[in-house]
C-alpha cells in the first residue's frame, strides 16, 4: 500500500497486515505481562522490522496528539520510529545552550500523516524527542 504525502512516498503495510500484526503484538504483550510466564506457551512475536512498520501504519492512520520519535539531523533531517521507519521530515528552528549547559534545538515535523508537529530535542542526551501536534490558529475577526 503506497501513500503519497507532500513530503515523501511511504510504503505502508495493508490494513489486513496491520490487524494481524496488532493481534500478534497484543497476545505477545499479554504473555509478557503475565506473572506466571513460564506456565504459558511462548506466542509468536513480531520482528523489530514488523514492529516498526506497524508503528508507522498506526501513526499514519491514527495521528496522535503527542508522540516520541527519534531524530536524525546528520544527513536528511527526519523523524523515525526506534526501528528506523520514516515518520516525517523535520526543520530545525532554533539552537541554544540552556542554563544547565546542555544543547537543545526546536524543530517542526511535517509528518507522513499530513499533520504538523513541534518539539524540542536535547542534542547532548540521545536522539529521541517528544513531539506535539501544532494547534490550528483560530481566525478571530
Amino acid at each position: 500500500m503506497k501513500n503519497i504525502t507532500a513530503m515523501t512516498a511511504v510504503d505502508l503495510i495493508t490494513p489486513e497486515q496491520a490487524a494481524e500484526w496488532r493481534s500478534i503484538e497484543d497476545s505477545y504483550t499479554q504473555w509478557r505481562n503475565t506473572p506466571e510466564v513460564n506456565a504459558l506457551p511462548l506466542p509468536t512475536a513480531l520482528t523489530n522490522e514488523q514492529r516498526g512498520k506497524l508503528e508507522q501504519y498506526e501513526f499514519y492512520t491514527n495521528p496522535p496528539a503527542k508522540y516520541c520519535v527519534y531524530i536524525n539531523v546528520d544527513t536528511i533531517p527526519r523523524a523515525t520510529t526506534w526501528t528506523g521507519a520514516f515518520l516525517g521530515r523535520i526543520t530545525v528552528r532554533n539552537k541554544w545552550r540552556s542554563n544547565f549547559g546542555d544543547r537543545r534545538f526546536s524543530f517542526t515535523l511535517q509528518a507522513i500523516n499530513g499533520k504538523e508537529y513541534w518539539g524540542i530535542a536535547y542534542s547532548d542526551s540521545g536522539d529521541y524527542a517528544r513531539i506535539y501536534i501544532k494547534k490550528e490558529k483560530s481566525g478571530k475577526a
